[in-house]
């Protein structure tokens, strides 16, 4: 799975030090198409949100006090500008959410 498919989790894991569910986004996609690029990044982000918000994560570890939401992107190509303003944009936006982001891109 990965940033195409918008409706699915790529991966998922609970992380036990903090309590927070961390949400793979696998992004395997250049920037050559920058803004094709980044509506499927938006994409995906806006699925998760829902499926944070509309409580299907709580299926996920129902065992599990979850204390918050940490999306992981994994970008195989360096980060565009825009994309990383985009993604400072996301920060700020999921924050009051309880939601943070981890990003790992080449540099």
């Amino acid at each position: 799975m990965s940033v195409l498919e918008a409706n699915q989790v790529d991966g998922a894991a609970f992380d036990t030090a903090s309590g927070r569910v961390v949400l793979l986004i696998a992004d395997h996609l250049d920037w050559e198409d920058e803004a094709g690029h980044l509506n499927k990044l938006q994409d995906k982000i806006n699925a998760y949100l829902a499926f944070v918000q509309n409580g299907e994560i709580d299926n996920l570890y129902p065992e599990q006090v979850i204390r918050g939401v940490r999306f992981d992107f994994r970008f195989k190509f360096p980060l565009s500008e825009k994309g990383k303003r985009f993604l400072e944009v996301v920060q700020q936006t999921v924050q009051p959410l309880n939601i943070e982001l981890s990003v790992e891109a080449p540099q």
